[in-house]
């Protein structure tokens, strides 16, 4: 047989079939279509993780995790830390969720990220204050505030500003948290940051809530159910109407608080938030108990201590 002509020689290069002669390693694209692939797990991590399933998010957090890593993509191993470190906080395994965030940090340090900065300093602040550590968690949210003016990224900032309005509210001081959710909440309107925005009207209607602006309370609350139900945030629609069912047991109108914290019961415990579903039947059992529903509070009781007991 001879050898191939131009013309042949085209067809086959055309249709793949010549490869021996593309002597060229693709490597700018498949560092490409690595770095692709990690931001698809983080995105099915992070969907998972509103959906409170978070051992799938934490598989997909550490597939992520490892395509960074086997690129050298530094910038997308301190966000996959990052979101490791989210996992583990929402668990409760706070010593493993400060670990992945104290990576993240320390990458964001020896990049000079400030981007990576602000988030991981953000993470620092939160592990501490889950840990009652208001003081030290201040530190680290006034340290990531240091950073705006280089961040990219507004809606990071608002997250900033969302945290430190937190500690404000647990020191009481009710009108800087205020100044501080309504200033990113504008950003976060303006980013069209929808998830964010519900957490922040979340926080407002807690803020009101225990200074007892019941209607005022109730209209942030619906808000923020609202967005939650938009961007399909199971966990925090089981926290808004919980915060309704507060809410309307507060102002005093039983059957509607009953009414959320039913359907708060039913997203809790479909989605697997036991502490949080017990903490429904609790609340249920007590509204039972003043409405002189023994009968009532006793199967709410009975439920919850069972739902703990199957959790154990």
């Amino acid at each position: 047989m001879r050898g191939a002509g131009p013309c042949a020689l085209a067809f086959l290069v055309a249709t793949g079939l010549l490869v021996s002669c593309s002597t060229a390693p693709r490597t700018p694209d498949t560092v490409t279509d690595v770095k692709d692939r990690a931001a698809e797990h983080a995105e099915f991590g992070n969907r998972y993780y509103r959906q409170a399933n978070y051992q799938q998010a934490l598989r997909f957090f550490e597939l992520a995790l490892d395509a960074n890593t086997s690129v050298d993509h530094l910038p997308g191993v301190a966000r996959a830390h990052n979101s490791i470190g989210n996992v583990y906080l929402a668990v409760g395994e706070i010593d493993a969720a400060e670990a992945s965030f104290m990576r993240a940090y320390r990458i964001a340090t020896m990049l000079d990220d400030p981007d990576l900065l602000l988030q991981s300093s953000s993470n620092l602040g939160q592990a501490a204050l889950r840990r009652g550590q208001t003081e030290l968690a201040m530190e680290f949210f006034s340290r990531a505030l240091d950073y705006r003016p280089r961040v990219t990224s507004r809606a990071d900032v608002a997250i900033i500003l969302h945290n430190i309005a937190t500690v404000y509210s647990r020191r009481g001081e009710t009108e800087a948290a205020e100044r501080l959710l309504r200033e990113a909440m504008a950003i976060n309107t303006a980013e069209r940051t929808w998830l964010e925005l519900a957490s922040n009207h979340y926080a407002l209607a807690a803020l009101y809530s225990r200074q007892g602006r019941y209607s005022e309370a109730r209209a942030q609350a619906l808000r923020a159910l609202e967005l939650d139900k938009q961007v399909e945030n199971s966990v925090g629609i089981a926290s808004d109407l919980k915060a309704l069912g507060i809410i309307a047991r507060r102002m005093q109108e039983y059957e509607s608080a009953v009414d959320y914290f039913t359907r708060a019961l039913q997203v809790s415990a479909t989605i697997g938030l036991v502490g949080e579903a017990a903490d429904v039947l609790n609340h249920l059992a007590s509204i039972a108990a003043d409405l002189g529903r023994n009968g009532e509070a006793q199967r709410y009781q009975e439920q919850r201590e069972a739902l703990l007991q199957e959790a154990r």
